[in-house]
């Protein structure tokens, strides 16, 4: 179950932060991709929170606990959570103001980078905890 579920949380992030970002950039105007993949984001926030619970969830309820196991999991959720809770709205607030907008000394291409650093950790750490930790620690037999 943890492999279908991490298999299916790293599938949806590159599939919508990877390929569907690339080709409606290339197929639309800059605001409308960046409109669409705004509302892709928020809806892939809550599935990444979903599933980086339940895992956590499936752990715990096996006795299978230890922040040493689980922090890459922890680390990956409190990532994803800085991006949808803090860095989305910034970036929505500055395309609204307009190009020469800042908001603590950057603009919105600078808070993109962020948020792009911040996705990239998140999925990183997810994949260090699967090849890692949890292929190395946990059995395959309790999956």
């Amino acid at each position: 179950m943890i492999n279908a579920l991490i298999v299916a949380f790293l599938s949806i992030n590159i599939t919508i932060g990877y390929v569907v970002a690339s080709v409606l950039f290339s197929h639309l105007e800059s605001a409308v991709a960046g409109k669409i993949m705004g509302l892709f984001f928020s809806g892939l926030y809550i599935i990444d929170v979903l599933i980086l619970l339940a895992v956590i969830l499936i752990l715990f309820l096996r006795k299978q606990r230890g922040f040493y196991k689980q922090g890459w999991l922890w680390v990956s959720l409190l990532l994803i959570l800085l991006n949808a809770l803090y860095l989305s709205p910034i970036m929505a607030q500055l395309k609204l103001a307009g190009a020469d907008a800042q908001a603590l000394g950057m603009s919105f291409s600078g808070w993109h980078a962020v948020s792009q650093i911040i996705f990239m950790l998140a999925l990183g750490f997810v994949i260090i905890w699967w090849l890692f930790v949890y292929s190395k620690t946990y059995s395959a037999s309790t999956d």
